[in-house]
């Protein structure tokens, strides 16, 4: 599988885009600053992140808002059930999706410049073969 590919899959199942086996986020509101395990900082400037608010919006839009349009325009729901709806949800949703947002953002970030991707020393290598042993034998 190509390496960029692989990036994105890591970091879609919140996982170290570099290793693996760290997680990303904590809980849906707290993000890591690095890897556990091969200490990869996941902030790359300051600002980064930002990249991680047109995907919540993408997202929020596309499975939420639209289907939610499609139905008051059909007719399954009234205005006041969409207002009832949309209006709490708009607010709700996009909280609860901005930190795997940035996850994903993370991903994306890694896919299209993998070269960025800082080198791993040879002690992170061997903490990496280390935590493979440990898993392999929990088996």
């Amino acid at each position: 599988m190509d390496l960029k590919i692989i990036y994105l899959r890591r970091c879609i199942f919140n996982r170290c885009p570099r290793c693996g086996f760290g997680r990303i986020l904590k809980n849906i509101f707290y993000r890591f600053e690095k890897c556990s395990i091969c200490d990869l900082n996941y902030s790359r400037e300051t600002g980064f992140f930002l990249g991680g608010l047109p995907i919540n919006y993408s997202i929020f839009v596309l499975f939420f808002f639209f289907p939610l349009g499609i139905s008051w325009f059909l007719g399954w729901l009234s205005t006041f059930s969409v207002l009832c709806i949309g209006i709490p949800s708009s607010i709700f949703i996009p909280l609860i999706l901005h930190r795997y947002s940035q996850c994903l953002w993370l991903g994306i970030y890694f896919t299209f410049a993998y070269s960025e991707m800082p080198e791993t020393s040879d002690a992170i290598k061997q903490q990496l073969i280390t935590h493979r042993s440990k898993l392999s034998s929990k088996r």
